[in-house]
């Protein structure tokens, strides 16, 4: 989600109320807090990044399964679903992350 107007699109599709200040408040201390390691919704400013062809929003969604929702084995399922690994990120240096 890159704007406000974003959020409240998805939260109204949700059948949800509109977000109020508190709910914004988290979601920024959510976003400084998974700043760099997590995607952001629809940005897809990485897809052609990688020379690799590494899909590396697959990749930190497998991460957010694992780290943040403590689902490892979603986690190693999704992952073994990717058609390419992130092996190649390991040695990367196209990326300030590494």
């Amino acid at each position: 989600m890159t704007s406000a107007s974003m959020i409240d699109e998805y939260v109204e599709a949700s059948g949800s109320r509109k977000p109020d200040a508190e709910d914004l408040a988290l979601l920024a201390r959510y976003q400084d807090r998974n700043q760099g390691t997590s995607c952001l919704v629809r940005c897809d400013e990485c897809l052609d990044a990688c020379p690799a062809g590494v899909s590396i929003p697959d990749v930190l969604r497998t991460r957010m399964y694992d780290l943040d929702y403590g689902q490892p084995k979603i986690a190693a399922d999704e992952y073994a679903r990717l058609e390419s690994s992130a092996g190649p990120c390991l040695t990367c240096t196209g990326t300030p992350y590494t």
